[in-house]
């Protein structure tokens, strides 16, 4: 399970904590501030930080709960109703049976493991895969539930933190092996992690391991860590240069909605695929194998990429330009594959961008995972791909 919401209760505690800092800094004179004074003040909120992970991590920040102990990480798991168990073979992981997980009473685990409110089909219409953004645990519903809604049988068999190569091991182990023939297979494609995923997945098979080490270890962020408290930047920004409180924030970029206006820090870019080409053409083998897989059993293999935050606010901000330039690469490269492996590819940009004109589609300014609207989105543009292949 992903930890990215955050309460507004967790917040008062940690931003108060921050603006005491903030204050007490800015009433004092820096350039006659002596490094002693700094260096303790630093000390201060730094073990403030530490006190409070360690003895209250009911308290911590959600989305910065990666950054715990495992066993710190398993108390607040406990306390806010995210607890969950997992099981599985190999690198595949999934949900144990039939398991409630009190923080999203929405969200029912079926008998396999997986988040789908009906029995398995042995002809469904449609099989899903992905990661955490088409489990949508945040959300009430998921793409799944509204393809049933019209009259879709479905198998939804995403998970939080999957990477391709999961997705390929889901297909086969779930679908193949128990002789299930959909229709079509839609994979979603998240480019703001899921090269990086797939890396990490390659690792962990050379090195033999299997998916109690690769579910169990926090993925770190280097841009998370930064930002946490931001005390790293104001102190460096105060070393080099005595007036930083004017200084435009090196981390944070502003996003301009049509209703709100607001700045993030971590966007989850994609990579440039002409830099990290290792990590893209594990991808694209990995689509390749689902395909033929699918293929095996009569279906049709739909490809929907699915842009980052960063991709789709460069839309209404320059600042990201460089994540659109990124995407742009990586849509490029996939349309090029599918001309000869025959690969549907659905581009996510236009779907997610219209909706977020009118409404936020993530669950929160920082987050990349999608709400009812941003699920909406997602699968009206699956809806349309295949009512347009079932003609």
């Amino acid at each position: 399970m992903e930890y990215n919401y955050i309460n507004s209760k967790e917040n008062i505690i940690f931003i108060g904590l921050f603006f005491i800092l903030l204050i007490t800094i800015s009433i004092l004179n820096l350039k006659k501030l002596v490094n002693y004074s700094s260096y303790i003040l630093v000390i201060v909120f730094i073990s403030v930080e530490l006190a409070l992970v360690q003895f209250y991590p009911q308290l911590w920040p959600k989305n910065l709960v990666g950054y715990m102990e495992p066993n710190k990480q398993k108390e607040f798991a406990k306390a806010n109703g995210l607890q969950v168990d997992m099981l599985g073979e190999n690198l595949l992981y999934y949900y144990r049976p039939n398991q409630k997980i009190g923080a999203y009473p929405e969200f029912k685990v079926d008998k396999n493991g997986y988040r789908n409110k009906e029995e398995w089909s042995n002809n469904p219409d449609i099989v899903m895969l992905g990661d955490s953004i088409t489990i949508a645990a945040g959300s009430k519903v998921d793409a799944a539930d509204l393809f049933r809604n019209e009259g879709f049988k479905v198998i939804n068999l995403s998970m939080g933190g999957y990477a391709p190569q999961q997705y390929r091991d889901a297909l086969s182990y779930k679908i193949i092996k128990n002789n299930i023939k959909p229709k079509f297979v839609i994979v979603v494609l998240f480019v703001g992690n899921d090269f990086r995923d797939s890396t990490l997945y390659n690792q962990y098979k050379i090195e033999g391991k299997d998916y109690k080490a690769y579910f169990g270890e926090p993925k770190l962020q280097i841009e998370y860590r930064k930002n946490i408290f931001e005390i790293e930047r104001l102190f460096l920004a105060w070393k080099s240069h005595n007036d930083w409180l004017k200084r435009e924030e090196p981390y944070l970029r502003e996003v301009n909605l049509p209703y709100k206006n607001f700045r993030i820090g971590y966007a989850w870019s994609p990579p440039d695929i002409e830099v990290e080409k290792a990590s893209y053409m594990l991808v694209e083998n990995t689509l390749l194998e689902i395909n033929k897989l699918s293929n095996n059993v009569g279906a049709k293999t739909i490809l929907m990429v699915m842009p980052s935050p960063g991709v789709i606010y460069s839309n209404f901000s320059e600042k990201f330009n460089d994540e659109a330039i990124n995407y742009k690469k990586i849509l490029k490269r996939l349309e090029l594959q599918s001309k000869n492996s025959k690969i549907e590819i659905i581009d996510g940009m236009p779907n997610l961008t219209y909706a977020l004109k009118n409404n936020f589609i993530f669950l929160n300014n920082s987050d990349t995972h999608l709400n009812e609207f941003g699920v909406d989105a997602m699968f009206i543009a699956m809806k349309n791909k295949v009512y347009e292949l079932s003609k």
